[in-house]
Order: structure tokens, then sequence, then C-alpha cells
């Protein structure tokens, strides 16, 4: 894809937007755009008019005028247009960061923001909050905009993996990071220090970004101004971090706080205020505290609580540093921006995947279900089968995998008052990643077959899984059952580029991705949608050790009760694949029930813990959904004395 990325400053230089501009740039690059930059700021007589026109004899208010005003935005602007007709004859994109200027001259090249302007075709939020201030306050409809999130902005390699054996006189220690001291809370923190002190007498306080000598007490120590655009400002505010125990900023105003992806890069629990996009970054009383804003006693109460109890504040940070790689990376950033400018052409190239059906559909099937039966919720069905009393002609709807494309249907699901339950994968949820079936399926009918054979040899498909696959289950099943033999179903980074590579060629990249728990929280407030528990990254579950097994059902169960008020305690089983190992497991998670796709109705020979599912795709017909709904296919086959194997087939080279 051949970008432009525009904003104010060297986009280049980790001047510009705390960094963020060049962190999105180089990992654009990285993953093989061509990227070019375009800088509106005012130069020449431009910028001497419009500081003429915005003067303030009080220096802070003339800079917020200049960057603020209308005559310095068109005049931005009116820059921001001559560098886009310079270029657009050869652009797929253009990309604005900031609101200090708008596009006026895109002429049908997709242009994306991390902020409003009604001509855009997305909008890029750096939290889940600023998106939904964009659909609430300004009424942007919600598949214009996307949470994107942020990274850390120095070099990975910097990075302490493990933590550090501390020697036995180690002070503890808690780092500030931030160079204006009084909006990122400097103050208060200070302050709740000294209360630190009076009852942990070794501990200190270092505070990077501060000038040496402005703040000053026993135990505290100012760092200066680290700049990690030089390899000595870089390599001090790494040891500044991988010397720390507990990470605190109790900023008073956050647009985002890349500060504390860094130091939960590096392991530190992080305290920070509960506002802004910090709850989104810190999960209180997992990977740290959140406390309210500018609440000294609060701010004291947890940094002892993290500095008396090191193995505590070791868990943390360590849950925090697996959180940060989950969802504050910059590949996961632009993969996520990558994902919604690829998604804009959709009307040309709808997705492959047979399970993705059409908000039409849907209604044709909810209708056919209702002149066929009855519409409960899948509680009440479960209920009703574990009591051994009447199911018949009652109909539950269930969704995997909590696909954003479940917005569609939220207005005619409310309306009608149709009851669905979704079921979720946390980690997918954590920042709205897409599935690697789905990137697959949409890939592979834009490439040639030679490129698709050149793709499972990079993968290392072994040749027998290509030789003994059924042929009449398509061209994907070979590498498909691979991956769930070998990997137990998920996605090895170390195959990432290949994959990527694919979809640079095909020219696409899946629109289908999974809901962010936020946009599922949304969904969970209409009264007749219930969620359920889909493990936390969809593996094949019989294929797990034991504690991997155990964490996958009862992690994914925990997160999102630690999310939403209600969950339903009921597994529908990745790929519909399990044992009685599984069954155990999801019983000792507190789970009531799992759900498989084998095909069936809740009638005679159904199983009482593990419950049969139709799998509805976009090829079924009308008929077919018939016969499934009155139990005909149940009837052939007791006809026909087969019994319900007692558990699926698991992948291997001829299955």
């Amino acid at each position: 894809m051949k970008i432009l990325f525009l904003c104010e400053g060297d986009a280049e230089s980790s001047s510009s937007w705390s960094g963020i501009c060049k962190s999105l740039v180089d990992q654009l690059r990285t993953d093989g755009h061509t990227v070019e930059v375009g800088d509106v700021a005012l130069r020449g007589p431009d910028r001497y008019v419009a500081a003429a026109a915005t003067f303030s004899p009080e220096r802070h208010r003339w800079g917020t005028r200049y960057h603020l005003s209308t005559l310095p935005f068109h005049l931005r602007s009116r820059r921001a247009d001559r560098l886009v007709a310079a270029r657009r004859q050869r652009l797929d994109a253009i990309v604005q960061v900031g609101a200090t200027f708008q596009v006026h001259a895109a002429n049908g090249t997709p242009y994306f923001l991390c902020c409003d302007s009604s001509g855009a075709a997305g909008i890029f939020a750096l939290s889940e909050r600023l998106r939904r201030s964009f659909m609430e306050d300004f009424g942007i409809p919600a598949n214009r905009v996307r949470a994107i999130y942020a990274g850390p902005n120095f070099d990975p390699g910097r990075v302490v993996m493990a933590p550090r054996p501390r020697p036995a006189r180690h002070p503890p220690t808690v780092l500030f990071v931030g160079l204006q001291f009084h909006r990122k809370g400097g103050d208060v923190l200070v302050e709740s220090f000294r209360q630190v002190r009076m009852r942990l007498p070794t501990a200190e306080l270092l505070l990077a970004g501060v000038p040496v000598g402005q703040v000053e007490g026993p135990g505290i120590r100012c760092l200066g101004a680290l700049d990690k655009n030089q390899p000595a400002g870089a390599a001090a505010l790494a040891a500044a971090y991988a010397s720390a125990d507990v990470f605190a900023l109790p900023t008073r105003f956050e647009p985002f706080g890349i500060a504390f992806v860094e130091a939960m890069h590096f392991g530190l629990p992080c305290i920070g205020p509960r506002a802004w996009a910090v709850p989104e970054i810190i999960a209180d009383g997992e990977t740290g505290f959140t406390v309210p804003v500018d609440d000294v006693e609060s701010l004291t109460d947890r940094l002892l609580r993290l500095l008396r109890d090191p193995t505590l504040a070791r868990t943390m940070g360590e849950a925090g540093r697996e959180r940060a790689r989950r969802a504050f990376t910059w590949p996961q950033v632009v993969g996520r921006m990558v994902e919604m400018m690829d998604s804009i052409p959709t009307p040309d190239a709808p997705a492959e995947g047979t399970a993705h059906v059409s908000l039409a559909a849907f209604k044709s099937t909810i209708g056919l279900a209702r002149r066929l039966g009855e519409l409960v919720p899948l509680s009440e069905l479960v209920r009703r089968h574990e009591q051994g009393r009447s199911t018949a002609a009652l109909v539950a709807v269930t969704f995997d995998d909590a696909y954003a494309a479940l917005s569609e249907l939220k207005e005619f699901v409310s309306r009608e008052g149709i009851p669905i339950s979704v079921f979720v994968v946390t980690e997918a949820a954590e920042a709205g990643a897409t599935y690697w079936w789905d990137r697959i399926d949409d890939a592979f009918p834009r490439i040639a077959g030679e490129r698709w054979r050149a793709f499972e040899a990079a993968c290392g498909l072994p040749e027998e899984y290509r030789r003994r696959q059924p042929a009449a289950l398509g061209p994907l099943r070979p590498l498909r059952q691979w991956l769930l033999a070998a990997y137990a179903g998920r996605w090895p980074s170390h195959l990432e580029p290949a994959l990527l590579a694919l979809e640079r060629e095909s020219g696409l990249r899946t629109r289908h991705r999974s809901m962010t728990f936020a946009e599922i929280a949304e969904l969970a407030a209409i009264p007749s949608v219930e969620v359920g528990v889909h493990t936390v990254s969809h593996p094949v579950l019989p294929l797990l050790s034991d504690p991997d097994l155990t964490r996958e059902i009862a992690a994914g169960y925990a997160e999102l009760r630690s999310r939403l008020a209600t969950v339903l305690p009921i597994l529908a089983v990745p790929f519909g694949l399990y044992d009685e190992r599984t069954l155990r497991t999801a019983r000792a998670a507190g789970l009531t029930a799992c759900l498989s796709v084998t095909g069936g109705n809740l009638a005679g020979d159904a199983h009482r813990y593990v419950l049969p599912r139709y799998c509805v795709t976009r090829h079924d017909t009308a008929a077919r959904l018939a016969l499934c709904l009155v139990g005909v296919p149940d009837r052939v086959r007791r006809w026909r004395g087969l019994p319900l194997a007692p558990y699926p087939e698991l992948p291997s080279a001829t299955s």
C-alpha cells in the first residue's frame, strides 16, 4: 500500500506526537508499505501571519492559540492539500495525525485520521474512551472509528525480558517519567512518597524528565531530561525502568499514556489515575492499580502495598508485561490501522469465509425459526435440558468468536428483542484482533495456485497432509488441519511474515475481527443478549497440557466476569473439539454446559453436559434449515442406528 502520512512536525522524528508518528511510520515501512511523510507545520510568511494573528503576551496562551485557532488551522489545511495534490496519482491512502488541519483535496483517495472530520473514511482513536466519544458526542458511525492504542517508544532491544536479581540491600524504588511535572501529577507523587518514606525509610523515588535539583528530599533523585533519541539518554531511561520496583504516574490529564505501556514492557506494576485512557492500559488489581485523580491517600496505600510485597509487585509486573505484548506493540497498532484501511473497498471484496452471514440472511433465518418454533435465551434452553423438561420447538441462537460484524445486527436484535448468546475469545477481545482462518480464507481466492503452494511450503506443511486430506473438503483443508494438529489451532508467530506477505500480494486483509471488550459491553447492554466463554486464545483444547487447558478455560471465564456484570457459565468449545479431560476441566472451572458443533437437537441421546448445535453458513438453503430445526437429521440418524460418537475425531493428516 502507498500511504501519504501527514502531521504537524517531522513524522520521522521522535519530537512529533511524543514519538507516535515515527513509530507508526517505521512499523508501516517494516510491514512492507511505501510511506511518504508530509509536514504541515507553518513556515515562512504563513508562520509569521499566524503568530501575529494569535499573539498573546502570555507565552503559554500564545502557543495554545497558535495551534488551535481558526487562521492557523486553515493555513495548515492549505499546506496539506498541496502535499496531497503533488502525490495524488500514486496514493492508496492518506493518514492524518492530529486535528490542527484538515485534508480537503483527497478526491477519492481514502484518508484516515486520529480524530474527527466529516469526510474521513475512518478515524483512528488512541483509546476506546476516545472512540466512544466520537460516536456519542459527534455521531460518528461505529464502523468508521477504531481504537488502535499505541506501543512503546523505545528500542525493544533495551527491554529487560526477565526480572533481574536484586541485591540484598536494594531499596524499594518508585519511578516517575514525565517532562510536564505538574500535569503529570509529579507534585502528588512527591507528597505521597514522603508519606511512604515515613513507613519505609529506605524507599527511593526516581524522577525521570525532571531537572536535577528541581525536587529535593530524602530518597528523591531527579534524573533530568533523558532524550530517547540519544544513545546515552535511551540507556539511562532503560536503566531507570530496570532498577525500579513500581511505576507511578498520577497524571491529571493524559491523552493516552505511553509511559505506562513502556513500564509494562519492562515488567513493572503500574499505578495511575482512574481517568482518561489509563484504565484501558492498567488492569486494576491485575497489572497494577488505578486511583482517583489527586488522591494522595489512595496513592500512598497502593505504593505501600506493592513496595512491601515484592512477590505481588513481580506477579503484577509480569501480568502487565504479558498484557503489553498482547495489546500494546507497534506491529499490533499498525495491524489495526491496516485492517481498517483495507476494509474500505469491501463492497468489491466480500469476505470468503462461509460462516459469515449477512444481515439479510440473519433476518431470514430468524424469520424461519419463528415460524417453526419459539426463540428463547440459551440460558433458558440449557436450564430446561438440565431439568429434563421438554425443549421441543425451542430455538437458541448463538455466535462464536464475537465478531465485530455483530454490530450490524445490534439495531435489529434490540428492536425485535431477539435472544442471542455471543461467545468471546478474551485474548482477541483485548484489542479487536483478527483470526488466522479469516485472513487465510480472504487471501486465498485472490492469489494464484502456485503462490498458494509456495505459501504452504513456507509454512512447512507436510506432504502427507496435502495428499491425504479429502479433496472434497477444499484446498484450504490441508493447511487448516495441520495448524490444528501441529500448533493446537494457535497461529505460530514465526509464520506471521509469510502470511503478511501473502496478504500484501492478494491486495486484501480481512475486515473480520473480534469485537473489543468495550464493544462487547455495548452489545451486552441489550437485554436480550447473553455473553459466554470461548477460551483465552481459541485452541484445540484436547491437545493442551493440563495447566494450559485449565488456563484457557478458567482464565477466559474469569476475565469475562471481571469485565461484564453477567456471564453465561457455558463454554462454546473451540473448533468443536473436546474430550473427557476438557469436560472435567470445564466443570471444575464452574461451567454448567459445553456447546459443540456436531449438529443435532436436544432430544433423545443428546449428552447432558455437551449440547449439539447446527452451524449455519451463508450457503445454507431455507429448506435445509427447516429440516434441521424440526429434527429430521436426528431422526434419520437414529433410524439408521448410528450412535453419536462420544468425542469428535481430533485433526490429523487424514481427518
